[in-house]
Formats: C-alpha cells, structure tokens, sequence
C-alpha cells in the first residue's frame, strides 16, 4: 500500500493547479491517500475550483512551508513540493524525520549566465537539499525528452483537446472560432504573455512580413501581463495598418484551449529571453505545429527538439528570417505525448 501524501502548492495558478490535479487522478486509481495544502487564499480562488473542486479533495490551509512540513510529520505523509524554485531557501529549515519530494521547475544552471549569483545561491540551496536522506529532487523537463530522462526528472505532462489524427479537419473550426481569416499564414503568441516573450517584437516581425507582401496574420492567446498591455495594443495598431490580420485574446486559458489554439497557427513564435523550455513549444511539437525559437543559444539548445527554424538574433530581421524558413519548411508530423501517468508516477515515487 502507498504512503500518504500531501502536496503542497500555495499558488492559484491555474499551470501548477492542473499537476495537482494529476496527482489526484493517480492517487485516486492506486487507492493512495492525498491531501492538497494550499493557503486559504488560493483555496477561495476560483482557479482553485476550476482545477480542482469536481474532485473533492481532502484540505489543510497552511501559511507558510515549513507549517505544511511540519503538518506532513505529524500525519505521517511525504511532502511534495510542485514548484519548489521559489520555496528552496524555506525547504532548507525542512523538519527532522520529513519525507520529501521536491519538484525544481528551472534548473539553476539555465540561468546561469542571465542572472550568476542568484543561480549559484540557488544551486547550492538545491545540492543541500538532494544530501537529505529523504528528500528527492525531481527536474521539470520537456515530454519529447522522455527516451532522455534519468530518474531525477520529470516529464511535463502535455494535455491535448484533439487528437494529432484530428487537426487538419478541425482546423477551418478552430479558425473561425478565433477570428482568424482565411487566407492568412498565423504566426502566434501563447500563454501567460509577459515581457520575456517579447510579444512586441513578433507583431513587428508580422508586420514586416505584411510589407514585404506575405498575407499574414498574428494571433496573440492568453493574458497580457498589465504592465505591457498598452503597448501591445499600440503595436497592434500600427501592424493592422500596415495590413497585418489580429486574432487577439487577452484572457486566461485552459491547458486543453491552448491546445486547440496552438493547433490553429501555422507557426508558434517563441522568441524568449529565458533559457529554459517550455510547455506551448512541446505542445506544438506533439500536434505538428511548426515553431521558430529565437533567444539564447542555451535556450535554443534546451529545447532542440522543438524548433523548425532557429535564429539567436532577438530582432525582426532575424524572427522574420527564421519564420519565412518555417513557413517554406515540410510539414511537421505529430508526435503522440507521453500519458500524465509518467509524470504523476515520477513525482509519487513509483517509478
């Protein structure tokens, strides 16, 4: 029989929601005990209800990590940790006689050279808590590296609304769903869309492209960080004149929308300053979506598997040549995800 356990995730966020949500699902099948510790704010969000609230779950509202620890001690539980990279000071303190699983998110060495001082204080903090006896340390990684993972990592789990077999039937739908005239080549811009993906920078490559007599259309899916919206907009403007289409929703999105939303572009843009992988690219490379990576070299390595054409250059010349190289590329062939089991297993320890 499983030992019990209690996740630990303090955060509404709808992301970290859905991989608790998981763990729910496979606890549930192996007639393992779980309890989800979150904050009592997090518990009145309606993210939290949206994510969680049809299973019902069993909760303890906690203010800080180490009282989750300490309550996990009490019941006899292993702690698991969903987003331990801004909790690995905390864990540090963890109490004596804890059981711990503790899942890193970015690895320190991604950021290494963006930000040196804060990866090294991070990496040390990481390395102090794989010593512990009964402590794991679990690496977020991309699904296409399931055939790659060692035992510290962890596949992120990638959850679809169609079928890879579905798409291109679905796809005239889906577009007029969004808005999305056709006719258009659709670049596109998904996710939480914040400065560090540098959704300006697209929709002046778009707009490019327009002038150069492309018929394109730029497709943006997810919420606007606040401090950027205005200026988003403004370049949103300025692209419609210069004959750019726009398919804009600036609102949150389920893991399985954004899938559909994905599977409507021609190419994902995915031009970063940051130097890990991440899920909109994995999602594209399991539907077939073409995807430019533009950013680091680190960044374009990390997530190799993903990219149909590449460019270190974070400009418009250099994203519009990488999407030209895109648009003329073969189709790409879908690849079926891992099921979440691998990354549900891999957290519980069981695999």
């Amino acid at each position: 029989m499983l030992e019990p356990y209690l996740i630990w995730e303090p955060s509404p966020d709808g992301h970290r929601l859905v991989y608790c949500r998981e763990l729910l699902y496979r606890c549930s099948e192996l007639g393992a005990t779980i309890t989800v510790g979150t904050t009592q704010d997090a518990l009145d969000d309606k993210q939290f209800g949206l994510h969680l609230g049809p299973l019902g779950p069993q909760t303890r509202t906690f203010t800080s990590t180490i009282e989750a620890a300490r309550s996990a001690v009490a019941h006899g539980e292993t702690l698991v940790v969903l987003s331990g990279d801004d909790k690995v000071f905390e864990l540090t303190h963890l109490p004596r006689g804890l059981r711990a699983r503790v899942l890193i998110m970015s690895r320190p060495e991604w950021t290494l050279k963006r930000r040196p001082l804060r990866s090294l204080v991070k990496f040390l903090a990481v390395r102090s808590l794989a010593v512990r006896s009964r402590t794991d340390i679990l690496y977020l990684c991309p699904s296409a590296w399931l055939s790659d993972v060692g035992l510290s990592d962890a596949p992120d789990p990638v959850f679809l609304s169609l079928s890879t077999s579905d798409k291109d039937c679905r796809l005239p739908a889906l577009r007029a769903q969004y808005r999305m005239s056709p006719g258009c080549t659709w670049l596109g811009v998904v996710g939480g869309i914040s400065g560090h993906k540098n959704p300006s920078l697209v929709i002046r490559t778009a707009a490019l492209l327009a002038e150069s007599g492309l018929s394109v259309g730029i497709a943006l899916f997810g919420p606007i960080a606040p401090r950027i919206v205005s200026s988003v907009l403004a370049e949103l403007d300025s692209a419609e004149r210069s004959g750019v289409c726009i398919s804009l929703h600036n609102r949150r999105f389920t893991n399985e929308e954004l899938g559909a939303a994905i599977a409507s572009l021609d190419v994902l843009v995915c031009a970063y300053d940051t130097d890990a992988p991440n899920s909109t690219s994995a999602k594209a490379y399991h539907l077939g979506t073409k995807v430019v990576g533009a950013g680091s070299p680190t960044f374009l390595t990390n997530g190799q598997k993903f990219w149909t054409s590449t460019t270190v250059e974070l400009t418009v010349e250099g994203v519009g040549n990488a999407v030209r190289e895109a648009i003329s590329a073969p189709s790409r062939v879908a690849q079926t995800p891992p099921p979440p089991t691998e990354f549900a297993d891999r957290m519980l320890g069981i695999a």
